[in-house]
């Protein structure tokens, strides 16, 4: 049985054809985890409330991973548009081998107040009675990864309110993790 007010946000490409990061091979199997993982999450307790971090072990085979290690050889590498920029990714054939998995859920009142989801988005959310938005699914390997350099940028300018309180050495220290990840780790595409 489905959770009735589960929605996808657009950004998430995870289920789409030519997905950026994270692929999933069995839909069935990640949204059953979701209707199980979302009744049994504490929203009001996240970093932000309403923004979970919801980790779904036992289903690496569920998923490719959405990075690979980092190389220098240009032909392991493929230019896509994604979210209104051309980058280079690693070819899915050298994503690494899942060693974490999780999803970024957030209850409709946290989606609806991010200051960069459209208004067109939430009026469809709201008619479909949405309760909650799968924003992310994220299967990884090596450390948790932070978010990417441009979406880092794009939270500091406004684009999360996770960042809001942040002092200026807080930032460091995450721009600090942020750079020392993608050193070695590459986002993966199809």
């Amino acid at each position: 049985m489905r959770l009735t007010g589960l929605s996808i946000s657009k950004v998430c490409t995870a289920f789409m054809d030519g997905s950026v990061g994270t692929k999933v091979l069995d839909g069935d199997a990640i949204l059953s985890a979701l209707d199980v993982a979302i009744p049994a999450h504490d929203f009001t307790k996240d970093k932000v409330p309403g923004q979970g971090f919801l980790k779904l072990p036992d289903l690496f085979d569920a998923v490719r991973c959405g990075v690979g290690l980092r190389t220098t050889n240009p032909d392991d590498f493929h230019a896509k548009e994604h979210r209104g920029r051309v980058n280079l990714y690693l070819k899915p054939h050298l994503a690494a081998p899942c060693e974490g998995l999780a999803a970024i859920v957030y209850t409709l009142d946290a989606y609806l107040a991010d200051p960069q989801v459209d208004e067109e988005e939430n009026r469809a959310l709201i008619v479909m009675k949405t309760t909650h938005v799968l924003v992310a699914l994220l299967a990884f390997a090596g450390p948790e990864a932070p978010v990417d350099e441009v979406r880092f940028v794009s939270n500091l300018a406004g684009g999360n309110k996770e960042t809001e309180d942040w002092t200026i050495e807080k930032a460091k220290n995450e721009a600090g993790k942020v750079k020392e990840y993608h050193d070695r780790w590459c986002v993966v595409a199809e």
